[in-house]
């Protein structure tokens, strides 16, 4: 069971930035995203869609996350 470990957050020249997970971690069978359906741009390609948030840097007192989860409609 992998849950955790080591990815890698890119930033692009147009500002964007992508976060990858490594398949150690995104293969495990304890992954909480499973449910992929057809991509918007392409349906070959599976997506969906998450809630992403941060919890900011405080100096000696939290060193600052940032947070994904399932997105889920209200």
């Amino acid at each position: 069971m992998v849950k955790e470990a080591k990815g890698t957050l890119f930033k692009r020249k147009d500002g964007k930035m992508l976060i990858y997970l490594p398949k150690g971690l995104s293969g495990d069978s304890l992954f909480p995203f499973t449910n992929f359906g057809p991509g918007k741009r392409s349906p070959a390609v599976q997506a969906m869609s998450v809630k992403v948030s941060f919890e900011p840097y405080h100096p000696g007192r939290s060193p600052g996350r940032i947070i994904i989860e399932p997105w889920r409609e209200s």
